[in-house]
């Protein structure tokens, strides 16, 4: 580290995961934001000025990566109610009731039911009688993880569903006997149609979305994700929000698109945002997003065999011509591309589509990615993952919450649906960690301390720094020359795990 560089430099000594394949150093050296150097503590201290601040630590660690979370929606869960973790129809009525006492006649009740079935005393849903009384005439529309939602009368109303409205393509309005609609509303397009009637946020409103996620973020350590599936506006709102430097996590925005979206299109619609150029070491613009089936707990994603309780393989949510034109245009473009892909038919859809465009080549490590890809995996498409180059997005936490779905479904085998991390790793395929939060655990040490048992301290480590990042295609979650200094430090537990993580950010302490 050349005197040119800095005149000082704050050196942190003690046990340095570097986030790459090299492991552990002793020291790293952190001037002007960036890392300067890495290696042993003799090597750095001799080449860190003398008037450096050195700084004991008992573990320093890159900044945690997650590479798949919807931040807006987790600061926009801490301003709306919150049904995720109801324990009965009865409750969430009753919660629901009390919102509307402080919503005025006309406004939207907004909020999210990402709770299972299952996990309701009543073992259903609740009807769209029960959410017409509780809104008392307000129209409601509750989020079911992304997915699926559920809205009532008033709302279905507004957006003109009728019992004479067809399924949107790869959406479908679920019914009663009678026709009409239960308020249910299965999977992404067909929740749009009222999503979109939706009175859109203001931008103060946005930002302070933002502003509670990332304080929620920090806490936690992770200080780079990637946040995917946001409409033009919202990357818009993104964009601004980095003017503004309300930005404090380091974010990569992925653009929505689907049937009857033209990818060039909706490229240049994300770059007319300015979203990759308002603040480019806070705010990025990465791979296109397309769903191409639907959520295991929900019992929607596509499988080769029916689900027990359906009768249905699942539901394919982007056409596969959609899905092909798309990996085309990613690879004649050099464009990026992330494929919600949950069941093991929709993983061998993707390969198909990413394999046919690139006639066989393998894809530039960091361009295209699967999502989630955790039920029924088969090692043969696991290892066609890695030789085509395609990484993999892949959320422990996620595995949890689908639990209680996949055993109401499959009982005692539902535990060997769910693929384990460890095997995706063994299949050679770049897999990096998220938490596919709201709804989920957000921090990245409750996975790394179950995933060491079956993957080692390092690897698991990898999966939420360096790996991560490198899924998203982003030069982060490393500690290496160059690489801006985000950084944690830690400590040991007695059990010899890492127990807790105090965020850095450019050499400062973020409090």
């Amino acid at each position: 580290m050349s005197g040119s560089e800095s005149s000082s430099a704050d050196v942190y000594v003690g046990r340095v995961f570097t986030g790459t394949e090299s492991g552990w150093a002793e020291a790293v050296a952190v001037a002007g934001g960036v890392v300067r150097a890495v290696g042993s503590r003799v090597q750095v201290l001799a080449e860190a000025p003398d008037s450096s601040q050195v700084r004991e630590a008992d573990v320093v660690l890159p900044g945690f990566v997650d590479s798949h979370i919807h931040a807006l929606w987790l600061g926009r869960a801490q301003f709306r109610l919150d049904l995720d973790r109801a324990p009965s129809v009865a409750a969430m009525c009753q919660a629901i009731r009390e919102r509307a006492e402080t919503v005025p006649p006309g406004g939207w009740i907004l909020g999210s039911a990402g709770v299972a079935e299952s996990d309701l005393a009543e073992r259903r849903l609740p009807s769209l009688a029960e959410l017409d009384a509780a809104a008392a005439g307000r129209p409601l529309y509750l989020d079911r993880r992304g997915h699926d939602a559920l809205a009532n009368s008033a709302a279905l109303e507004l957006a003109g569903i009728g019992s004479d409205t067809p399924n949107p393509p790869g959406g479908h309005i679920d019914r009663g006997p009678d026709g009409k609609a239960t308020g249910l509303l299965c999977e992404r397009p067909a929740a749009a149609l009222v999503e979109g009637v939706i009175p859109s946020p203001s931008l103060d409103e946005v930002c302070a979305w933002i502003s509670a996620a990332h304080k929620r973020l920090l806490a936690v350590g992770v200080t780079t994700v990637a946040d995917p599936a946001l409409s033009i506006d919202e990357i818009a709102a993104y964009a601004e929000a980095a003017r503004r430097g309300v930005l404090r996590v380091r974010t990569v925005v992925f653009p929505l698109g689907g049937d009857h979206i033209d990818p060039d299109a909706l490229w240049q619609q994300a770059l007319e945002t300015g979203a990759a150029e308002a603040a480019p070491e806070q705010l990025g613009l990465g791979p296109v997003k397309l769903f191409l089936d639907g959520a295991g707990g929900l019992g929607t994603a596509l499988r080769r065999d029916p689900w027990p309780d359906t009768g249905s393989p699942g539901m394919q949510v982007t056409s596969s011509r959609t899905l092909h034109d798309y990996a085309d245009w990613a690879w004649k473009r050099g464009k990026g591309l992330a494929v919600h892909t949950v069941g093991p038919r929709a993983v061998e859809l993707a390969l198909d589509a990413f394999e046919s465009a690139s006639s066989g080549a393998p894809w530039p490590r960091g361009r295209m990615h699967l999502i989630h890809a955790y039920l029924e995996q088969e090692r043969s498409s696991m290892q066609r993952a890695a030789r085509l180059g395609i990484g993999v997005s892949v959320h422990p936490a996620l595995h949890h919450n689908a639990r209680s779905g996949l055993q109401a479904r499959f009982g005692p085998q539902a535990d060997e649906k769910i693929v384990r991390v460890a095997d995706w790793l063994a299949s050679g395929a770049l897999v990096g960690g998220g938490s596919d939060g709201p709804g989920c655990e957000l921090d990245p040490l409750v996975a790394i301390r179950e995933l060491v048992p079956s993957t080692g301290l390092d690897a698991a480590l990898r999966f939420y720094t360096g790996d991560a990042a490198a899924v998203i295609g982003r030069d982060a979650g490393k500690l290496s020359p160059g690489v801006r200094a985000d950084l944690l430090l830690g400590s040991f537990g007695p059990d010899g795990q890492i127990a807790r993580v105090e965020a850095v950010l450019g050499g400062t302490a973020v409090r």
